[in-house]
């Protein structure tokens, strides 16, 4: 399989899918003609410059749909309740429940300590905002310097930022492509649904 084959899934299942830079600048007036909301894909540390982007050419109440990472395998059930959610909510994060036990901890070694499940979510992409709100806050977090460093991105920032977020539906298939193991079971899901499609 080629490298290519995830993203020929992904763009398949979007009819409008931009990766907002310099490049597609040019573009971007045909691509707001279009209906629906806008897939912006952003790398985690270079987002906000694609955010700004899109000023002057997003009304405030635009949902803004950000799907980072390889996650080829999302569904129309998880974009339409994200879409759903943040009509009601002004914003929507994909989540699900947390099935394993989370320990803190202690030292390198050992623990002492865990985090009930029960109280946990499971968040990934895609998150949906309303491009006002993901505006501002974006920059206020550049002005005052909050949430923008280590592993953070839109959705830590948020909540940093004081902001509540609204739980969307999430999917187990939705994984994200980052190791050998996960290209591995890319490819068990995309053989699965072959086998299921020929029955």
């Amino acid at each position: 399989m080629s490298g290519e084959a995830p993203l020929r899934l992904m763009f398949s299942l979007f009819s409008m899918a931009a990766r907002i830079t310099p490049r597609w600048g040019a573009r971007l007036p045909d691509i707001f003609r279009q209906t629906g909301p806008l897939l912006l894909s952003c790398g985690r540390h270079s987002g906000n410059s694609r955010v700004y982007y899109l000023e002057n050419k997003c009304k405030p109440e635009d949902i803004i749909i950000i799907h980072d990472g390889i996650r080829p395998l999302v569904d129309a059930t998880v974009l339409s309740d994200v879409i759903v959610k943040c009509k009601k909510y002004g914003n929507a994060v994909t989540s699900l429940p947390y099935n394993e036990q989370i320990f803190l901890v202690e030292d390198e070694i050992s623990t002492v300590e865990y985090i009930p499940r029960e109280t946990l979510r499971r968040v990934s992409t895609p998150q949906a905002y309303m491009f006002g709100k993901l505006n501002a806050a974006y920059h206020e977090a550049f002005e005052k310097g909050i949430g923008i460093y280590g592993s953070s991105y839109t959705n830590t920032m948020m909540v940093d930022l004081g902001e509540r977020l609204y739980f969307a539906a999430g999917s187990d298939k939705n994984i994200k492509l980052t190791t050998k193991d996960d290209l591995e079971m890319f490819k068990a899901y995309l053989k699965s649904d072959k086998e299921n499609w020929l029955k």
